[in-house]
């Protein structure tokens, strides 16, 4: 079982193709919860959309790719391709903070949807197993965990 976490097909169709959904529904179950809660996620989801292409899909080596499934293909629409090192790690850190948030803001939206949370709850361990857990698939964490002496911008 330990292999099926960590194979690249997994993470592609987990991430790629399953996380989109998950987004939509948050925005959709939002606006259901007010007018104001669906602004505020819809806002705060194209932050983090923004900000992961931004930051990591273009300096991803799957970059224009379908190994990262629909944001690998999306990315070179918007960005160009750049190296991870000319990033800092302090903002490797505060992406992978916002990251962090972002899976706890989904799970809060659709904790008041008893009937659908138990799926973003598995999805969330999942993710965060898979992704932040063994730092291998995310584009940047290898950063956090090289020396702080190698080029940090």
């Amino acid at each position: 079982m330990q292999k099926f976490w960590k194979n690249r097909k997994f993470f592609t169709i987990w991430f790629g193709i399953g996380v989109p959904p998950f987004l939509f529904g948050t925005v959709y179950l939002s606006f259901l919860l007010s007018m104001t809660y669906g602004i505020i996620s819809t806002i705060i989801i194209i932050a983090w959309i923004y900000d992961t292409f931004n930051t990591t899909c273009r300096r991803c080596p799957f970059y224009n790719t379908s190994k990262c499934g629909l944001p690998g293909m999306i990315v070179p629409f918007l960005f160009s391709k750049k190296s991870p090192y000319d990033i800092s790690r302090l903002r490797v850190k505060i992406h992978y903070l916002f990251d962090l948030g972002m899976i706890l803001y989904v799970n809060w939206i659709y904790v008041h949807y008893p009937y659908l949370y138990p799926f973003v709850f598995v999805g969330s361990v999942v993710g965060y197993i898979v992704v932040f857990h063994s730092k291998r698939f995310h584009g940047l964490l290898f950063r956090l965990k090289s020396p702080k002496t190698a080029n940090t911008n």
